[in-house]
């Protein structure tokens, strides 16, 4: 079990890194840089990469945690469900408070947590994925 572990968190981790990339590169950095001009500017200022590696990493050790925790569903709907629940617990939630200390408005904030959640949830279905047949004890 341990052996799945690492090999789900280091895919689940790839996949969410590279999802969120696309979509921070293609809709969300666009968007807010549009509507209220907070992202950074990679050409500029360059990009906090420690921050950004942590902060997926230990999503991906809470998705790790939460698919397995979900009975009586195929591992395509399990990755759906735990992906959805930590989307909205972790980026859903985090743009929304983040709205309420900074510039950024409240809308705008929504809109990026829902999509960051997709990437979340693409994480979860390759863990589902790797657990597909395991079940937690």
């Amino acid at each position: 079990m341990m052996k799945k572990n690492i090999i789900a968190t280091l895919l689940g981790f790839i996949a969410t890194f590279i999802a969120n990339t696309v979509l921070a590169m293609t809709i969300i950095g666009p968007f807010l840089n549009a509507k209220i001009g907070i992202s950074r500017d990679p050409e500029k200022d360059g990009l906090n990469f420690p921050a950004i590696l942590l902060g997926y990493f230990l999503l991906t050790i809470v998705l790790v945690w939460l698919v397995p925790l979900v009975k009586g569903k195929t591992w395509v709907q399990k990755g759906l469900i735990a992906g959805a629940m930590a989307g909205l617990a972790v980026n859903v939630a985090g743009h929304l408070i983040t709205a309420g200390w900074s510039i950024a408005d409240g809308t705008s904030m929504l809109f990026a947590g829902i999509i960051d959640s997709f990437a979340t949830i693409i994480g979860a279905i390759v863990i589902a994925f790797i657990f597909r047949n395991n079940e937690a004890k």
